[in-house]
């Protein structure tokens, strides 16, 4: 969390799977998982302490891969700042 403010909730929904992540301070990260079942994108959905949202749809995972992403949120944006896959 690279915002001024806290993350009350986040959504992260990829391959049918979601993972929420609760209060999240600034400058923390926190992990998450998922199990790669088919070729997808990722749709993150950030609610903030104030009622702020932001949504995004990025990246992809194919299957057959095994995937690791690091997500960034800002005050304005969802970026990813690392992607990295390997053949399982």
């Amino acid at each position: 969390n690279k915002a001024n403010e806290l993350i009350a909730r986040g959504l992260v929904t990829v391959c049918g799977q979601t993972i929420e992540l609760k209060d999240i301070q600034p400058a923390q990260s926190v992990p998450g998982s998922y199990t790669v079942k088919s070729d997808s994108h990722f749709d993150i959905r950030v609610e903030f302490q104030s009622g702020k949202k932001l949504q995004k749809e990025i990246g992809y995972v194919t299957n057959g891969m095994d995937f690791h992403h690091e997500f960034v949120v800002t005050d304005t944006d969802i970026e990813i700042i690392d992607s990295k896959a390997k053949v399982q």
